[in-house]
């Protein structure tokens, strides 16, 4: 019997950049650095991080809309990533909207 690997929450694995001195999430780290992690695990912990950053920003979720269809995508939830890449789209198109008027 295989045993399945079930991604947990996301805070327990939170760093401080010490740079910046915000926390980061050392998950996303994982995922940038690592190329040992298999497809499903990387599925799994994208799919965290999308959820986790969709409830942290509540309404506000469309403020980082390309950054939460990145996530979806990678973690295989298509409609959750159109939805964010459409809110994405919407977004760029209204910061435009008065560039395209004064030319």
């Amino acid at each position: 019997m295989a045993h399945r690997f079930t991604v947990g929450v996301e805070e327990e694995f939170q760093i401080v950049d010490p740079e910046t001195w915000e926390l980061r999430s050392h998950v996303s780290e994982l995922l940038a650095s690592s190329a040992s992690l298999g497809d499903q695990i990387k599925r799994e912990l994208h799919q965290s991080i999308g959820e986790r950053e969709e409830l942290g920003y509540g309404e506000r979720a469309r403020d980082i809309a390309a950054e939460l269809a990145a996530h979806f995508e990678q973690a295989g939830a298509d409609r959750r990533a159109v939805r964010y890449l459409t809110d994405a789209a919407d977004t760029a198109t209204r910061r435009n909207a008065p560039a395209a008027r004064l030319a």
